[in-house]
């Protein structure tokens, strides 16, 4: 996912997925 939500769930992917983290 690419999503805020997605980032608390998987950090590892949305460093790289989303731009803010």
């Amino acid at each position: 996912g690419w999503t805020m939500s997605d980032s608390l769930l998987n950090p590892g992917r949305a460093r790289i997925c989303s731009p803010m983290f």
